[in-house]
């Protein structure tokens, strides 16, 4: 049986990328519900794991490109945080953190190439990543 945290992550991460892509703006209500959520699940390493994921997207959004940053935006690093509520363990945390590094640059260099050719606004929405990497996490480490 799957555990009601990750059912509820899920589905957090399914709406709020839908409201990336065809919105461009995450209400913070939605964000912090989200971590709220996930507070009720915490395990005792579950706050450091979302304090790792949290310096994480730090990184990535200093993580210069030759046109902008990574990703930007207060609902990325409030996203990174509830997922790391989740995570139960090293090995997840590894295996989100690479496929957040190998998801992300594919579809932003895809994203760059696409839109670069249509408009010169080039605002890409990135938590869509962040569930995909999400599901990648739970089909390779385990539910």
């Amino acid at each position: 049986m799957i555990p009601i945290e990750i059912i509820i992550t899920i589905g957090f991460l399914i709406v709020i990328s839908f409201i990336d892509i065809f919105i461009k703006s995450v209400p913070s209500i939605l964000t912090y519900t989200f971590i709220i959520f996930n507070l009720f699940f915490i395990e005792p390493t579950s706050l450091l794991y979302g304090i790792i994921l949290l310096v994480f997207a730090l990184l990535l959004m200093e993580f210069p490109n030759e046109k902008q940053a990574f990703f930007s935006g207060g609902a990325d690093l409030k996203v990174m945080f509830a997922i790391g509520l989740v995570m139960r363990s090293k090995v997840e945390i590894a295996i989100f953190i690479i496929s957040v590094m190998e998801i992300g640059l594919l579809y932003k260099s895809l994203a760059d190439h696409y839109l670069s050719k249509k408009s010169k606004h080039r605002e890409i929405a990135f938590i869509p990543v962040f569930l995909i990497s999400y599901l990648l996490t739970l089909l390779i480490g385990g539910i």
